[in-house]
């Protein structure tokens, strides 16, 4: 039913559209910088239409081609032509005309700690995708600005747990504040987690697993799914859990004890001895084999079942 629904409004925009013949007399002319008072950029607010048919000038005015975070960005022509099209409108029989690229600046309204946080999240958000906020220090503030104000937050420095912050009130006349921020922060990264619950021996398949963002918990985690891939459950591990070292005996490539054929490979010479792993590892891990010959330990990298290629170091 959703479907036909959907099916049917996308039939009612073609007909609409078909009611438009007058493609080929519409210009739009894009402007070089505009303000605006809201989160969301329509086209009638960075470009100029002209057309014959003026039913088709308001269904172009009131398409939104991008949101803004915080209190600048741009928007190219190419943007602008990405958005016509998935609103079923023909660029190719629209004049586009003006700047490639418009400057758009949001206006700054009353301004205080609640307002400037907004903006230090959705600048944040849009800088950086792999952090989780904690917290922001912000002075008390408390400003009712002109109406051609404008916001300006550039950074200052990053350290591992925080971010400073310098946020500009600006007027015609330059700077009218400045304030100081500090952000505390967590790094996200990539973790592997169970998706769905893992009954104890079972056999590890890709399904069984999904990489989340999360913060870092120590050091006992996995990023890397194939790393585990027929491996076996230690331990019942339940849907959502983060994939501890302790709960997975991976498949090794090359297992401690076990006789390894170690490789040495340069220009045109190759030479393979057998060797005994001191330790476990997977395809690309280095690990340290001891030669059978000669006894030395040698760093090694896993190329394969059984297999290490000499990288050239002794340990």
């Amino acid at each position: 039913m959703e479907r036909l629904r959907v099916n049917f409004i996308y039939i009612v925009l073609f007909v609409f559209l078909l009611n438009f013949p007058i493609f080929s007399e519409t210009v739009i002319r894009l402007k070089d910088t505009v303000q605006i008072d809201r989160g969301e950029i329509l086209l009638k607010d960075i470009a100029e239409i002209n057309s014959k048919n003026q039913q088709f000038i308001s269904y172009l005015e009131g398409i939104e081609i991008k949101k803004i975070n915080g209190y600048r960005t741009s928007v190219t022509l190419k943007e602008i032509k990405n958005v016509l099209n998935s609103n079923f409108i023909d660029v190719s029989k629209i004049k586009f005309t003006g700047s490639q690229e418009v400057s758009v600046f949001k206006t700054a309204k009353v301004i205080n700690n609640k307002t400037i946080e907004e903006d230090v999240k959705n600048y944040l958000a849009e800088r950086y995708k792999d952090i989780k906020i904690l917290g922001i220090n912000i002075p008390k503030t408390n400003i009712d600005p002109p109406n051609d104000a404008l916001i300006e937050i550039n950074e200052l420095n990053k350290t591992g747990s925080y971010i400073y912050l310098i946020y500009r009130i600006k007027g015609k006349a330059g700077n009218l504040k400045k304030i100081r921020i500090s952000v505390r922060y967590k790094k996200l990264v990539n973790l592997v987690v169970a998706n769905g619950d893992i009954e104890k021996g079972a056999v590890i398949s890709e399904d069984m697993l999904k990489i989340v963002k999360k913060e870092m918990p120590g050091r006992d985690f996995y990023t890397d799914i194939n790393y585990l891939v027929g491996g076996k459950a230690k331990v019942f591990i339940p849907d959502g859990e983060i994939i501890k070292k302790s709960m997975i005996i991976p498949d090794y490539d090359v297992k401690k004890k076990n006789n390894v054929k170690i490789i040495y490979s340069r220009n045109s010479i190759r030479i393979e001895i057998q060797g005994v792993a001191l330790e476990n590892g997977k395809k690309g891990d280095l690990v340290r084999i001891k030669n059978l010959s000669s006894g030395k330990v040698l760093l090694c990298k896993v190329i394969g079942k059984n297999t290490v290629l000499y990288t050239g170091g002794h340990h």
